[in-house]
């Protein structure tokens, strides 16, 4: 069955509303689950009048709750925004996903594990995203050390920008490796869990719409060094401890948002059944690997605990 548009515009993605929909016992035996591959033949379920019976199946193999007509929506309608379905619009759908990510109930709700992986779509968003959280570090420093060049001309390269490995340095290097950390943080906890059989374009996409947070740097780096300089002076971030502190802040501010979104994708589109503490264990391995390698790259960072 092919993928089409949504014929619907007022209801782009609830399923209760699609006048276009097939639902029958021939086409919910058809599907498989969209989380691990196991055929759902059999579990639809048929009437005495011959039509598709009940809301809901469960998985036999790993437990995912299968809505029938959202599954047979995604399967038959692409999404209406989301990057990985409109390669011809890809600026347009590009920002409509950011913007949507915003709020992410309502993003995670609109986006079915029905929906088609397309890694290959997946990997240019996250490219887009990397080089949007430099440019986003890059304005974020240039927009600080522009009131404080005092008469002198501000810097102009972007190695200028990045050249004292300040906050928004750190904060562009967490949001580009961010993704993939908590990738492999999550894959070593699925090991464990019965839902091993996960497909891991699932938890890729889950990783990667909820990393984009990170291309808010440099609106939340400069907020936080001003708001660090009217509670302690703008002398504090200046020295090599102030620095490290900040750094610290930054990275700290904007896990905890990616990690909001990622809870929120585990409990409305894998629905793991501890979302939240399954998120906050894959985060302090994040959180640890980073600060190793802060430690690796500069000394000081160790002298912080000491």
């Amino acid at each position: 069955m092919s993928v089409v548009e949504v014929p619907n515009p007022q209801h782009p993605y609830d399923p209760e509303v699609s006048p276009h929909l097939v639902d029958t016992p021939e086409a919910r035996d058809a599907l498989d689950c969209p989380l691990c591959g196991y055929s759902l033949r059999g579990l639809g379920g048929v009437r005495a009048d011959g039509h598709a019976a009940g809301s809901s199946a469960r998985c036999p193999e790993c437990g995912y709750e299968c809505h029938w007509r959202a599954l047979l929506h995604a399967r038959q309608f692409r999404h209406p925004y989301l990057f990985e379905y409109h390669p011809r619009r890809s600026v347009w759908s590009f920002a409509r996903t950011l913007r949507a990510g915003l709020r992410p109930a309502r993003f995670w709700t609109s986006l079915d594990a029905g929906h088609e992986l397309r890694p290959g779509r997946l990997l240019l968003y996250w490219a887009v995203v990397s080089v949007g959280v430099v440019a986003s570090g890059a304005l974020g420093a240039y927009a600080m050390r522009l009131p404080l060049s005092q008469g002198s001309p501000a810097p102009q390269s972007l190695s200028s920008l990045f050249e004292a490995l300040d906050l928004q340095f750190w904060l562009a290097f967490v949001g580009v490796v961010w993704p993939w950390l908590s990738l492999l943080s999550l894959l070593v906890f699925q090991a464990s869990m019965r839902r091993a059989r996960v497909r891991v374009g699932h938890v890729m996409r889950c990783v990667v719409y909820s990393g984009d947070v990170f291309v808010w740097v440099g609106a939340v780096a400069p907020a936080l060094r001003v708001a660090i300089w009217a509670l302690i002076g703008p002398d504090s971030s200046e020295q090599w401890e102030g620095r490290m502190r900040l750094i610290a802040a930054g990275t700290g501010l904007m896990t905890v948002a990616a990690g909001y979104k990622l809870a929120v994708a585990y409990r409305r589109y894998v629905q793991f059944q501890h979302p939240l503490a399954t998120v906050i264990a894959s985060q302090l391995v994040v959180v640890m690997s980073i600060a190793a390698a802060l430690g690796f790259l500069t000394r000081e960072w160790f002298w912080l605990f000491l």
